[in-house]
């Protein structure tokens, strides 16, 4: 189980480090994506009467996104060792 817990560890904290580098690079590259986010945040964060600053629902917002295809990954990664139901 420590094994399972760990690796679910990583993948948050790579998730959560890479979500901040591309918000940064973002900002410079893709203005309007940034931008775009960012109101996306506020409106989340006025929606939900959060305590939270935008920003890091930003970052909240894309380290799921990267979770999520992580997890398709890993999913389709291990998919071939899953027993037959034959």
């Amino acid at each position: 189980m420590k094994k399972h817990a760990s690796s679910h560890g990583l993948a948050l904290l790579v998730c959560t480090v890479t979500a901040g580098i591309l918000i940064g690079m973002g900002r410079d590259h893709y203005p309007t994506i940034a931008q775009n986010l960012e109101d996306m945040s506020v409106y989340i964060v006025t929606l939900f009467n959060l305590e939270f600053p935008p920003k890091a629902i930003s970052i909240l917002i894309i380290a799921v996104i990267l979770a999520v295809f992580w997890g398709i990954a890993f999913s389709f990664m291990h998919s071939d060792k899953k027993p037959d139901k034959d």
